[in-house]
């Protein structure tokens, strides 16, 4: 789950700080979180939830998303990130 507030992904015991968080309008349990790994490595992770669908995408970037240079893309398709 992405903490806007807290700017943190958590789990059940464990959390990791995030550049920043968004959850998409009108779609509460919708999300997404960039997560600096390192110097020119960024983690955008995407949560998407409709109805009984459930799908986590992690996309690899060498700086800011969609604008530099993307380095790869892993989609778990219907998955619980908390499993």
């Amino acid at each position: 789950m992405a903490d806007s507030a807290r700017r943190r992904l958590t789990g059940e015991g464990w959390s990791l700080r995030a550049e920043r968080t968004e959850t998409a309008a009108g779609f509460d349990q919708d999300w997404r979180a960039l997560v600096g790994v390192r110097r020119g490595l960024r983690l955008l992770v995407i949560w998407r939830h409709q109805d009984q669908d459930q799908e986590l995408e992690v996309e690899a970037w060498a700086g800011e998303p969609e604008t530099s240079e993307g380095i790869a893309v892993i989609d778990m398709g219907e998955s619980d990130p908390l499993d």
